[in-house]
């Protein structure tokens, strides 16, 4: 596996971390695991923030993607339900 790969599984995880509560407790947990990261991967600050950046707008066109995704599914499945069709034609 590529480290930017794991990279990437390792910042997501941390993000979405809300699964591990008693890191509340303490100051910015997430802020702290990403420089551990960073500091793992022997990544630059610079390029780590250019590597957030690059997260982040992914991250919100992935999301626009879903939403498609998702909306594209509801209206298929509406249509099979209102038309009597087999309910797994959607997919």
């Amino acid at each position: 596996m590529s480290s930017h790969l794991q990279f990437l599984i390792l910042y997501m995880c941390i993000f979405r971390s809300d699964m591990v509560p008693y890191l509340d407790q303490y100051p910015t947990p997430k802020s702290k695991m990403l420089e551990m990261v960073r500091k793992d991967f022997g990544i630059s600050k610079e390029e780590f923030d250019s590597m957030q950046k690059m997260v982040k707008e992914e991250t919100m066109e992935a999301t626009v993607r879903f939403a498609t995704y998702a909306t594209q599914l509801l209206t298929k499945f509406k249509e099979t339900q209102e038309s009597g069709g087999d309910v797994n034609e959607y997919v």
